[in-house]
């Protein structure tokens, strides 16, 4: 029982923490692609909502995370588009 209650505190430290991160990136103009809870693999996408961000749950409920747009080098389209992590005034 004490196991699943600091599990579920911990999580609720990390949806707040995220939550951050995903406020910040919005304000600064930052494509936020998706924002998950938990460490993949994804379990199921819970929505997506108007400006095309993905809320998912994954597997492993130890964590969480936003994925932004221009976050991988390799996309060199979303890597130097106007809306990306890259881009983004400081």
């Amino acid at each position: 029982m004490m196991v699943v209650l600091g599990i579920l505190m911990f999580m609720g430290l990390v949806l707040v923490h995220e939550i951050g991160h995903f406020i910040t990136a919005k304000r600064g103009g930052v494509k936020v692609l998706e924002f998950g809870i938990g460490i993949p693999p994804k379990v199921c996408r819970i929505r997506t909502d108007k400006s095309g961000t993905e809320y998912t749950l994954n597997l492993i409920p130890l964590g969480g995370f936003i994925r932004m747009k221009g976050e991988d080098p390799k996309d060199e389209g979303d890597f130097n588009a106007k809306d990306s992590f890259i881009k983004a005034k400081l």
